[in-house]
């Protein structure tokens, strides 16, 4: 697939384990956006996901409790830099404070993805070197057709 990945090329991109995604996914973390969901099913991650994997091993590697920012993720995957296909120039930082997830806006706006209002920063990720890090990860026809959006699955030619 172009731009779909198999749970092993998102795990070698991303640096998260299959096992990980796998917990993500039956969790309700991150579901890939194509392919049923269950066992045994064949699932494919967009491009987006892959940045949003690429975010959550790093909290991960931060120390960070993942279940403490689980409505976090939730709403960094509908975040509409990234769910509309903006984010290649509209990336900029994510910060958190190990129990929410505030996005930063290009105008320096700070917005709750927790929704709890509490501004207390400790970790900042650059999501465009969150996106450029998975650039890199992918090859010839794979990056000419990168996008945040997600589109219908093409099948490689």
């Amino acid at each position: 697939m172009l731009n779909g990945f198999s749970p092993k090329e998102a795990s070698k991109i991303t640096g998260l384990s299959v096992h990980m995604l796998n917990y993500l996914a039956r969790h309700g973390y991150l579901l890939p956006a194509y392919g049923a969901q269950g066992r045994g099913r064949v699932r494919y991650y967009s491009y987006r996901d892959l940045v949003i994997a690429w975010i959550v091993s790093r909290l991960l590697a931060a120390g960070l409790e993942i279940s403490r920012l689980k409505q976090g993720i939730a709403n960094l995957v509908n975040e509409p830099h990234l769910a509309e296909g903006r984010a290649s120039d509209s990336l900029h930082y994510l910060a958190t404070d190990g129990a929410s997830l505030y996005f930063i806006e290009g105008d320096g706006c700070v917005r709750d993805l927790t929704q709890n209002g509490q501004l207390a920063f400790a970790f900042l990720l650059d999501l465009q070197h969150a996106r450029d890090e998975v650039l890199a990860g992918l090859s010839g026809e794979q990056l000419k057709n990168f996008s945040l959006k997600v589109q219908e699955l093409q099948p490689a030619a």
